[in-house]
């Protein structure tokens, strides 16, 4: 008998269709349960991608729940920041700048002999991090 032949078999048999009956309103039951569980964290993360604004890279990390350290290494890895040198500040590639993924802010600061200088840092926006926490959560914690 085939699996076919099973189901219109289920579905003429009155205590195997109140069977599945039972079962799949059970499901349901737990589905809509989840689903308003869920309710607050999806306004607040709707909220969170709609706001203006940056973090830094190592705020980033507290949010991702990343050490500091393996988020700079993961979003240089996978062309997110890079350095021209070293010892020069990181930089946003301009792809995921454009995509507004990152920004760059410059502070100017006054240094002891009365010159300017300017300090750039690139920050990730809240788009950002809402696509770092979607990939994060892909990945397993020794990959990200």
């Amino acid at each position: 008998e085939g699996l076919a032949q099973q189901q219109l078999a289920a579905l003429q048999d009155p205590t195997k269709l109140r069977g599945l009956l039972d079962y799949y309103c059970a499901r349901t039951e737990v589905a809509e349960r989840q689903v308003e569980d869920m309710r607050g964290d999806v306004e607040a993360h709707k909220r969170l991608t709609k706001a203006n604004g940056s973090i830094t890279i190592t705020e980033a990390a507290k949010v991702l729940e990343q050490k500091p350290k393996q988020l700079f290494k993961w979003l240089s890895t996978n062309n997110w920041i890079y350095k021209r040198s070293p010892k020069q500040a990181w930089i946003g590639h301009q792809g995921k700048c454009n995509q507004g993924l990152l920004e760059h802010k410059v502070k100017y600061v006054v240094t002891a002999n009365g010159g300017d200088v300017a300090n750039q840092q690139v920050r990730v926006t809240t788009k950002g991090l809402d696509k770092l926490s979607r990939l994060f959560s892909r990945l397993t914690p020794q990959a990200a």
